[in-house]
């Protein structure tokens, strides 16, 4: 019951100031309750046990900044590289990337990473990370 109850309360922060930040929660999916928000600016869904965002992120058409630290995550949807105003993301923690296209993000995109995930993620997508205006870099120490 306890869990129901933080989840509301925490999608009815996110209606009023447009932030969404639910860390720590042990989620394994990101809660359905967060797509009915379509006016969020910000979300933290950092140390939890996500393995997958589904595709319905792209509908966060504000989004800034997505923060999704420790998490168990190997892809971004392409939905999510497609949210023109994104200007953070943050995927430090020991998560493996495959396969993240960010060649449709039009505003420049400040990028945090961990060295775990760097070096496959940087082989993968230097042709794309090319295509983004003014990336920056944050190369944060291993968990």
């Amino acid at each position: 019951m306890g869990n129901k109850q933080s989840l509301k309360a925490h999608t009815e922060n996110a209606q009023r100031t447009g932030v969404f930040q639910m860390t720590n929660s042990k989620l394994q999916e990101v809660p359905q309750a967060l797509f009915a928000v379509k006016t969020l600016r910000s979300i933290d869904l950092s140390n939890n046990k996500l393995k997958e965002l589904p595709p319905a992120f792209g509908t966060f058409t504000a989004l800034r900044t997505l923060l999704l630290n420790g998490n168990q995550l190997t892809s971004l949807p392409e939905e999510v590289c497609q949210l023109v105003k994104l200007e953070t993301l943050s995927l430090a923690g020991k998560q493996a990337f495959h396969s993240t296209r960010f060649n449709s993000i039009e505003s420049p995109l400040y990028l945090t990473l961990n060295k775990h995930s760097l070096t496959k993620f940087a082989r993968r997508q230097q042709p794309q990370l090319a295509a983004v205006g003014l990336l920056q870099f944050e190369v944060t120490a291993d968990d």
